[in-house]
């Protein structure tokens, strides 16, 4: 799966949003909580081989150890498949900085720099959702929370609010697709279904 989503900071290291496959089985259908979209640094350290399609990461499966953890796909070829402990051999795959669930199809990604918004350099993402879902997720925004140059938490900020006045997912009639940050450091961010741009600003 290729980073469909870039962002190079200011130590010139590369960002990446990746997505996840669809249909996932292993010893199970665990597609709907699986495999987890990744937030990848290409900082030039460690295997240039990020897992895709031999390793996917999880997001939340029964008898799991966690977000990121990576697993061998057992759907390919016989000749293709690797192990579990390979797959999280740091001599053989690089591991993802963090974990987002499964299908919200993130797009877009920006390290955040301004003072508008209380969040220091942490990562603001775009989830433009998907169809391959039980239950309808992403079609929101996201910060994800960093700790150093790992991602602690990941936070859904902005989207669809239901009737309890809560977020909610997969239903919003905007399908964001990319952010920036403006000078003033208030952020845009585009909608493919709408064909719109929405301007975020904040109040205390």
């Amino acid at each position: 799966r290729n980073e469909v989503g870039l962002y190079v900071d200011e130590r010139d290291r590369i960002w990446g949003v990746e997505n996840g496959r669809d249909m996932l089985t292993s010893n199970g259908d665990i597609h709907n909580e699986n495999p987890a979209e990744e937030v990848n640094l290409m900082d030039g350290t460690g295997s240039a081989f990020f897992g895709y399609p031999k390793c996917f990461s999880e997001y939340h499966r029964d008898g799991g150890m966690g977000p990121g953890t990576q697993w061998a796909d057992l759907e390919l070829s016989t000749a293709e498949i690797k192990t579990d402990a390979w797959c999280r051999d740091l001599a053989q795959v690089h591991p993802p900085r963090g974990a987002m669930p499964a299908h919200w199809a993130p797009l877009g990604i920006v390290e955040y720099q301004g003072s508008m918004f209380p969040w220091g350099h942490d990562l603001v993402v775009t989830a433009h959702g998907s169809w391959n879902s039980d239950k309808p997720v992403g079609r929101l925004l996201a910060r994800l929370h960093r700790d150093g140059d790992n991602i602690a938490s990941v936070e859904p900020i902005v989207g669809e609010r239901g009737p309890d006045g809560a977020l909610r997912q997969g239903q919003w009639d905007a399908r964001p697709v990319d952010v920036r940050e403006a000078a003033d450091g208030a952020l845009y961010f585009s909608d493919d279904m709408g064909g719109r741009i929405f301007k975020l600003t904040y109040a205390n």
